[in-house]
């Protein structure tokens, strides 16, 4: 498994609501091979009531596999009154929250967010990279 962190986490991390982005990233590649397809999902650390008056915040990750388990990963910080998948996503890569949001029915958006995920995918990965690894 070869893992690519567009953007880590930098700084101070939180104490709640917290990501374990590597276990994240490892079932990510573990459910690709095991497809042998691409595999994209997001995960955050959690929500509060939107009637929750303090400012919370939470950590998200967005991952995609390709079949040979090369990982590309992008997190952010969200605020967490009323966070859903697809505002966590939208906040690690923009353009990418369609593809989480269980409201959109059209399979032709959700397969043209996962054509626009493989492609920010391809842009980090060298080509190189991928032919050595398909090739073991």
């Amino acid at each position: 498994m070869m893992i690519y962190a567009v953007t880590p986490f930098v700084g101070r991390r939180l104490r709640a609501r917290r990501v374990n982005e590597l276990s994240f990233i490892e079932q990510i590649a573990a459910q690709a091979k095991k497809e042998d397809q691409w595999v994209a999902d997001i995960e955050h650390g959690g929500d509060v009531a939107k009637s929750y008056s303090f400012p919370a915040s939470t950590e998200c990750v967005l991952a995609i596999s390709d079949p040979f388990g090369i990982v590309v990963y992008w997190t952010a910080r969200v605020r967490a009154n009323g966070v859903t998948n697809r505002g966590a996503a939208e906040a690690c890569l923009e353009g990418s929250g369609i593809l989480f949001d269980k409201r959109t029915k059209s399979s032709e958006c959700k397969e043209l967010a996962l054509a626009w995920l493989k492609e920010a995918h391809r842009q980090v990965v060298p080509d190189m990279v991928v032919l050595a690894v398909a090739s073991i």
